[in-house]
């Protein structure tokens, strides 16, 4: 993400597997596990403390003169109906030449506060998605034209904590509520989706495709995504360091029916040191991201900055998050 989020032609790591499976047929061995992949928006710390030096507030609303009710729900404003989340996660990778192996788990919870009619509360909501995918790809010549192809098979868990609205009398024990909200949850849906993924090498130029959840069975409503994407290598001899630029489209046919500024993403990377740390930048969303790498033998780091946006169009309804990632890759 802090390259921008370009993906459809970008190879080099087991997520290749889930951003395009035609990067398979390019994959060497490779293994990622990310014990640690969170995500925190910009200013949760902003709403959480909010609500806790508010809690006798919430909680005694009812109890509070005009004067102070009305004072109460002016500083509130700022936060009213705006959610706010944190992620978390983990995932594991495999590749050999042509194949990919990979398992992750999403973990989001949302808050916010929620000024109501009548009396103010805050509302709870989140969700799981526990994803397994095997893939292949492979080099093939068809038309006189060289080019890469795959497909991959995911197994799909999704479940969902539908909106808690947690009464002023309970802000207290928000942490308790969400972890009884969370032990109760059942499987909502699950089942397969396909994915297709191509890659073409113009020049210098890597060209791809990828059609997302070309056929699945999980979840009722869930459409087929078209991406589209460029990714190369600036001749290491042209520039002090070594640099790669991407370019994806993403949501080819717009079925969120947004701006096209907000499905195009582009980004850089500058790698020091013999790949050892690497500086990033792009645009996503209309929004500039920024992102830092850091690969030591057999641990990496990677720390980004991004914003993504809620609305029709970019400058609308920004959410920035910082989203960083601790593991082992070999």
């Amino acid at each position: 993400m802090g390259m921008g989020g370009v993906s459809v032609a970008v190879g080099g790591n087991t997520h290749a597997l889930f951003y395009n499976p035609a990067l398979l047929s390019r994959q060497t061995f490779k293994l990622d596990i990310l014990p640690i992949h969170g995500a925190m928006d910009d200013d949760i710390f902003e709403v959480i403390n909010f609500i806790d030096d508010h809690a006798d507030e919430f909680e005694n609303f009812g109890q509070l003169s005009s004067q102070e009710q009305s004072e109460f729900i002016r500083q509130s404003a700022k936060f009213d109906n705006k959610w706010v989340s944190l992620l978390y996660t983990p995932y594991l990778g495999l590749t050999v030449k042509g194949f990919g192996l990979g398992w992750y788990n999403v973990i989001q919870a949302d808050v916010k506060v929620d000024q109501g009619i009548f009396i103010p509360a805050v509302a709870m909501r989140g969700y799981s998605d526990n994803v397994f995918s095997i893939g292949y790809g492979t080099h093939t010549e068809r038309f006189g034209h060289e080019f890469d192809i795959g497909a991959s098979i995911k197994f799909v868990t999704r479940r969902n904590i539908e909106t808690i609205r947690v009464s002023a009398f309970d802000t207290e024990r928000l942490e308790e509520v969400f972890t009884t909200a969370l032990e109760e949850l059942d499987d909502t849906s699950s089942g397969l989706a396909l994915d297709i993924g191509g890659l073409y090498e113009y020049r210098v130029i890597d060209i791809g495709f990828t059609v997302q959840d070309l056929l699945q069975s999980y979840e009722e409503g869930i459409k087929p995504v078209v991406k589209i994407g460029a990714f190369t290598k600036l001749p290491e001899n042209s520039t002090p360091v070594p640099i790669e630029l991407g370019l994806d489209i993403t949501d080819l046919f717009n079925r969120q029916g947004v701006g096209l500024a907000q499905r195009i993403n582009f980004g850089a990377e500058l790698n020091f040191l013999a790949h050892i740390f690497k500086l990033r930048g792009g645009f996503h969303q209309g929004y500039p991201t920024v992102g830092l790498g850091v690969r030591l033998l057999f641990i990496k780091a990677d720390y980004a900055y991004f914003t993504r946006e809620l609305g029709n169009r970019p400058g609308q309804f920004g959410e920035s998050t910082h989203r960083v990632q601790l593991g082992l890759t070999w």
